[in-house]
C-alpha cells in the first residue's frame, strides 16, 4: 500500500461477483412468509422449519429446460441478460445551450437550458423485488395470491402453479433518467471590482 497506490477488494475482476455467489448451491436464503401480513409465520419455540440447501434442488420438479425449478420461500437473485448473453452498459448523454445578454456597461444576464438522458442505470438501488404483492385484490386475496410468480402456471409443477412466495431480487440495468432544467443569472458590477451574482 502506501502513497500513490490505492487498493480495492471490491472490484469484480478481483473477487466473484455478488449475483454469482449468492444463489444455490453457494447459498441458501430462506424466505418465510405468513398467509396474511398479520399472521405469524412461526412461534419462537417452533422455530423455522429446517432447510438442506444440498438435498433441497434434487426434490424439486424439473422445468422445460431439464433445470429444477426453483424451490418455494429461497430468495433467489436474477441478474437478466440481453439477447446475446451480454450485460447492457449504461450510457448518459448531456447537453446545455446558454444564451448571455449585457444588458449596459454593468449588467449582464444569461439563461441556459442544461439537460441530460440516462439509460441502461440501475432503478434506485442494485436490486428491486419482482415477485411483492400487488395492491390489487388487497382484502379479499391473501398476501401470497396477489404475488406475480404465485400463480404463475407451471405444468410439471405439482399444483400446476410456481407457488413462489419468497421475494426475487433483480438485478438489472433496465431504468432511464432524465434531467432538464433552466439556469438563470444576472450579474451586476459595480465600481472597486465588487460584483452581485444572482
Amino acid at each position: 500500500m502506501g502513497y500513490g497506490r490505492s487498493f480495492d477488494v471490491g472490484v469484480f475482476g478481483v473477487s466473484f461477483g455478488h449475483n454469482v455467489t449468492q444463489n444455490l448451491p453457494v447459498l441458501a436464503n430462506q424466505s418465510l412468509n405468513p398467509g396474511q401480513p398479520w399472521q405469524s409465520v412461526f412461534t419462537l419455540a417452533q422455530g423455522p422449519p429446517p432447510l438442506n440447501p444440498s438435498t433441497i434442488l434434487a426434490a424439486q420438479p424439473k422445468g422445460p429446460n431439464g433445470n429444477p425449478i426453483l424451490p418455494d420461500k429461497i430468495n433467489p437473485n436474477v441478474l437478466p441478460l440481453t439477447s446475446d448473453n451480454t450485460m447492457r452498459l449504461p450510457s448518459v448523454d448531456a447537453w446545455n445551450l446558454t444564451v448571455e445578454r449585457q444588458l449596459t456597461p454593468t449588467l449582464v444576464v444569461s439563461a441556459a437550458y442544461v439537460g441530460n438522458k440516462g439509460e441502461h442505470v440501475t432503478p434506485g438501488g442494485t436490486n428491486y423485488n419482482i415477485n411483492q404483492p400487488t395492491v390489487v385484490g388487497f382484502g379479499t386475496l391473501s398476501t401470497d395470491q396477489r404475488r406475480f410468480f404465485f400463480t404463475k402456471p407451471c405444468p410439471t409443477c405439482p399444483s400446476g402453479q410456481l407457488g413462489w412466495t419468497q421475494s426475487i431480487k433483480y438485478f438489472s440495468d433496465d431504468a432511464s433518467v432524465k434531467f432538464n432544467s433552466l439556469q438563470l443569472r444576472a450579474e451586476k458590477r459595480f465600481s472597486n471590482a465588487s460584483t452581485f451574482l444572482t
